[in-house]
């Protein structure tokens, strides 16, 4: 479903910040998969340890930070 909304969209567009200051869809995108690794990483140590402390994170840092790599190329229709 996202990728379907992201494909042939150009860097200009992964880039543009909404006028209410949201987050860009190349941050939405970034996100999910800090989200989605967090998660995973939570799951784990509630499944594995016997008192687990889950850590949160700051998703602003994460998302002002771990967002300038390009998007892949198959988000632009190319293989």
């Amino acid at each position: 479903m996202v990728e379907a909304e992201l494909t042939g969209l150009t860097e200009e567009e992964l880039d543009h910040r909404p006028s209410d200051g949201g987050w860009t869809p190349r941050e939405v995108v970034h996100h999910l998969a800090d989200s989605e690794m967090t998660s995973a990483i939570r799951l784990r140590r509630l499944l594995a340890e016997e008192s687990p402390v889950i850590q949160g994170y700051e998703e602003m840092q994460f998302s002002g930070r771990c967002t300038t790599a390009p998007a892949p190329s198959k988000l632009h229709g190319r293989p």
